[in-house]
């Protein structure tokens, strides 16, 4: 058996086409975490969630308990918290490639069980390091995102 001459297309009948982009405009649903970041946005404040049976605290919230699954109920949170480990951030993407360098670090904000990563604002990068007592601040524009807030030194 022969095999099959491929059959090119006759240029008159192939779609034309070009590079282009597409730009879209969407609405991003925090779902059950909403709260958290409505606090943010419209009270500058910071919301945990704490499991009613265990009582263990998460911040970042979690609708439900990670150790019994039950749901969690919202309690504010302190804004000043201890840096547990960190890191110095070199290389960054194009939104933030204009601060670096700059620390990332987890932080456990009082009265959380849980940690939370972020941005710590320091005069001097080598100024990092755990057990640092930090504090948030929020950005006087905020649109309700994590970017919205950052940590100092106590």
């Amino acid at each position: 058996m022969m095999a099959r001459k491929k059959k090119e297309p006759r240029p008159d009948v192939v779609p034309f086409e070009i590079p282009d982009r597409i730009e879209m405009n969407y609405r991003y649903s925090y779902g059950g975490i909403s709260p958290f970041f409505r606090a943010i946005k419209e009270e500058a404040k910071l919301l945990g969630s704490r499991c009613a049976r265990c009582k263990k605290t998460y911040l970042p919230p979690r609708i439900n308990c990670s150790q019994c699954y039950r749901p969690t109920k919202w309690v504010p949170l302190g804004n000043e918290g201890t840096v547990i480990t960190c890191t110095t951030v070199y290389y960054a993407t194009s939104r933030f490639f204009s601060k670096t360098p700059f620390v990332c670090a987890y932080i456990r904000v009082d009265g959380a069980d849980t940690l939370l990563l972020q941005n710590i604002i320091l005069d001097e990068v080598t100024q990092a390091r755990p057990g640092i007592r930090v504090r948030a601040l929020f950005r006087p524009e905020r649109k309700g995102e994590m970017a919205d807030f950052y940590f100092v030194p106590v």
